[in-house]
């Protein structure tokens, strides 16, 4: 009897050790993932943070910086000529992040999206 007991108590601590959820290196890689794609599109000083949610669902978020240019045209004093001039600005954004894993294929798939 005893020994069923043990047997069992050695498949459950198996069936509870082989989550197929997210391992703590797939999180830290699509965090790495989003940071690299965000900085690309010009992005800088940027936080990503992710949670689980449940085994297959994180949540969580990007903030950073951007950086835009814009050109205004503007009348010169003399002779009615026109020049344009450089415009910068820096805003503060912050997207919402979410990342789902497929069990079957061992995939998974991110998106983020800008808070309102």
């Amino acid at each position: 009897m005893k020994l069923y007991l043990y047997i069992s108590i050695f498949l459950l601590s198996l069936l509870v050790g082989c989550s197929n959820g997210f391992s703590d290196s797939e999180i830290s890689d699509i965090q790495a993932e989003i940071k690299l794609h965000y900085e690309k599109n010009g992005w800088y000083n940027t936080e990503v943070a992710l949670v689980r949610e449940t085994d297959t669902k994180l949540t969580g978020y990007i903030n950073g910086m951007l950086k835009t240019t814009r050109y205004v045209t503007k009348r010169g004093l003399l002779f009615n000529n026109f020049y344009q001039e450089a415009v910068t600005s820096e805003s503060k954004v912050s997207h919402e992040c979410t990342a789902n894993k497929d069990i079957k294929n061992k995939k998974y798939f991110w998106q983020c999206k800008r808070r309102d």
